[in-house]
């Protein structure tokens, strides 16, 4: 079993094997997933869709902020944007709230290859793992796409129609119905009066089974 700097946030280990690894959230609009994938983790939807950066160099770690709303922290201290902030075995590393501590070393769970994707060395959200009741890590698989990740996303509101509109604050989708696509631009979010932006047809369709 592989061992190296990782960051760890309880049962959750992130190995630090690439020499730039970004630091976010899955973009809901093009699906673009960060090496460290913290959205399962961001129940608050704080994280940035690009938060932070972990940098690997000569077997050096560091981590730099690279403009998020809700900070990086290094031992409660907030990093200025594009600082780079070594790391040493034991820090706490928070990104908007989320917890994690750094090893220089520790145990990196095993990668399953799957048919899907098999490479000779995954991104390091493919390492993302849980223990066990013999408190071995176990790599948990990327569950199916659901319906509106398939197909397309289906309205907050009104769950039957394809969203046309998604805001980036909330994250929440809207139909035609939801929104007036003849308005000047830009689009309001009718639930955080954030920007929101265009992603679909808006055809009805039936409820997702």
């Amino acid at each position: 079993m592989m061992r190296g700097p990782s960051l760890i946030a309880g049962a959750t280990v992130f190995p630090i094997a690439e020499a730039l690894a970004t630091v976010g959230r899955r973009d809901r609009i093009t699906n673009e997933v960060p090496n460290i994938d913290l959205t399962t983790l961001d129940a608050a939807h704080a994280i940035s869709r690009k938060h932070a950066e972990v940098v690997l160099k000569d077997g050096a770690v560091s981590v730099r902020d690279v403009g998020s709303t809700n900070g990086t922290f290094v031992n409660d201290e907030r990093l200025q944007s594009g600082q780079d902030h070594a790391l040493r075995d034991g820090d706490s590393v928070s990104f908007a709230g989320i917890l994690f501590k750094y090893r220089a070393e520790a145990t990196w769970p095993e990668v399953k290859e799957t048919p899907a994707a098999v490479t000779a060395m995954p991104s390091l959200a493919a390492f993302a793992a849980v223990s066990n009741s013999n408190g071995a890590p176990v790599v948990v698989a990327a569950p199916p796409p659901t319906h509106s990740e398939s197909t397309g996303e289906m309205c907050s509101v009104h769950d039957h129609i394809r969203a046309v509109v998604m805001c980036s604050g909330c994250l929440q989708s809207f139909c035609a119905e939801c929104v007036s696509l003849n308005h000047p631009a830009p689009l309001i979010c009718r639930s955080c009066t954030g920007i929101v932006q265009r992603v679909g047809s808006g055809s009805r369709q039936d409820h997702a089974s």
